[in-house]
């Protein structure tokens, strides 16, 4: 029979990895919605649209998955980031005196631990910004000579439908471009019969 004293160690030890969990769960909801509104946001500008008007917290949240790009985006930016912070400490260690001049005697100072932070996740933020203002100039280009790829059909006896190429969709509207240049916003309601792909 195991000692009370013993079981007490364990309740505690487990108490403190699930509030660490927690933790994390936390912090990875709050990231991926930021991830979400940096690529959306750099995204839909190209098109003169501000997806924040039209956007809730679960369209932000599910992007990284609704867009594979985004997920392979957010993997290759965490590593990139992650390597740099091993070889800033491996220099940190191994180089103490050229870690010194490249940082400008900084390092000894008390406030640089959380300056060196602030910077890699800055870098992590930059990179992406970057990345999803990269992917979205190309789509625009892509898009400006692609033909109509959507049809939405919203009255099937009257022959009614709008034709465009598709910027893209979330839970409440679909964005499209006409063959004017234009952007045609479509909410996602009951008077929307069925959504044809033309391609």
């Amino acid at each position: 029979m195991r000692h009370p004293m013993f079981k007490g160690i364990i309740s505690d030890k487990l108490e403190i990895i699930l509030k660490e969990i927690q933790v994390v769960l936390s912090a990875s909801y709050i990231l991926l919605i930021m991830i979400g509104m940096i690529f959306e946001a750099t995204h839909y500008s190209r098109f003169n649209i501000n997806i924040f008007n039209y956007s809730g917290i679960l369209d932000f949240l599910l992007v990284p998955f609704r867009r594979p790009f985004v997920l392979i985006y957010l993997i290759s930016t965490s590593v990139v980031v992650f390597l740099l912070f091993v070889f800033d400490e491996w220099l940190k260690n191994k180089h103490p005196k050229t870690y010194k001049w490249l940082s400008f005697g900084f390092d000894s100072k008390g406030f640089y631990s959380y300056f060196r932070i602030f910077t890699f996740i800055l870098l992590y933020f930059t990179l992406l910004f970057a990345l999803g203002a990269r992917f979205s100039k190309n789509f625009r280009s892509r898009l400006s000579t692609s033909s109509p790829d959507t049809r939405i059909e919203y009255d099937l006896q009257n022959k009614n439908f709008i034709e465009g190429t598709m910027i893209g969709k979330n839970e409440s509207y679909i964005f499209l471009l006409n063959s004017d240049n234009k952007v045609q916003i479509v909410p996602l309601n009951s008077t929307i019969v069925k959504i044809v792909p033309l391609k």
